[in-house]
C-alpha cells in the first residue's frame, strides 16, 4: 500500500470516529430537546382542554460524512506532490489528536459539558447541602 493510501485511510478512520463522537453528544441534545418539545405540548394541551398529544416522530440525526475529498486523494496519488502529502499527514494527524484532546478535556473537566443545575447540585453536595426539589404545579 502506498504511503498517500495509507494515509488515507487513517485520516478516514480518524474522522468516522470524531463523527462518531459527536453524534453521541449530539443525539444527547436533541433527545432532551425532544423531551422538553414534548413536556411543553402536554401542558398547552392541558391548559386548552384537549386531549394528551400523540408523541410524534422524534427527530433523528444521520450521520452523513462527506469523504470526497479522500477519493479525490486517493484519484490524484501519483500525481500529488510531496508537499501535498504533507497536507494529507497534517490533517490525519490534527483530527486524530483532537480527538484524544476532547476525550482527555471531557476526562479531566467533568464540570466543562455539565449542567447548570448539576453544577449547583453538586456544590451543594460538597459543602453538605442537598438542593431542594422543584415544586411542579
Amino acid at each position: 500500500m502506498s504511503r498517500v493510501k495509507g494515509l488515507a485511510s487513517t485520516l478516514l478512520k480518524e474522522l468516522q470516529e470524531t463523527s462518531k463522537h459527536t453524534l453521541k453528544d449530539q443525539q444527547k441534545v436533541l433527545q432532551k430537546r425532544n423531551e422538553a418539545m414534548a413536556a411543553y405540548r402536554k401542558i398547552q394541551a392541558s391548559r386548552e382542554g384537549k386531549s394528551e398529544p400523540q408523541v410524534e416522530d422524534q427527530q433523528h440525526l444521520n450521520p452523513i460524512a462527506d469523504i470526497s475529498f479522500i477519493d479525490h486523494i486517493l484519484q490524484k496519488e501519483h500525481s500529488l506532490d510531496p508537499k501535498d502529502e504533507l497536507h494529507v499527514e497534517n490533517l490525519a494527524t490534527f483530527v486524530a489528536n483532537h480527538r484524544e484532546y476532547c476525550i482527555l478535556l471531557e476526562r479531566y473537566n467533568p464540570g466543562i459539558s455539565m449542567t447548570q443545575e448539576n453544577k449547583v447540585r453538586k456544590t451543594a453536595r460538597r459543602v453538605g447541602l442537598e438542593v431542594p426539589e422543584d415544586v411542579k404545579s
